[in-house]
């Protein structure tokens, strides 16, 4: 049996990454065809998609420790700054 690729695909603004995951080839499960077939049909695709999920959240977590090192890119990381200075104050353009 020949192999197929699943891929996915990132991208933003800045930047695409593919993503994939060999698939063994098995033809289409059909009504015809017995249970063992559709069952491994299946169980190929579920094992590719973990494949494609396991590189997809590792990039995405690599990706967003590099977007915090950046100045000024995590709106987030200046508002943790913004919440400590004003500790203990109300700021009412924020409530706004």
């Amino acid at each position: 049996m020949a192999a197929s690729n699943m891929t996915a695909v990132y991208i933003s603004q800045d930047h695409k990454q593919e993503f994939s995951a060999e698939l063994l080839q098995l033809s289409n499960a059909r009504p015809d065809q017995n249970m063992y077939k559709k069952t491994e049909y299946l169980s190929t695709l579920r094992s590719g998609i973990s494949q494609l999920q396991v590189g997809i959240n590792s990039f995405l977590t690599e990706r967003i420790g590099t977007d915090k090192i950046a100045p000024g890119v995590m709106k987030g990381e200046i508002r943790e700054e913004q919440e400590e200075e004003n500790y203990g104050e109300r700021n009412f353009k924020a409530d706004a």
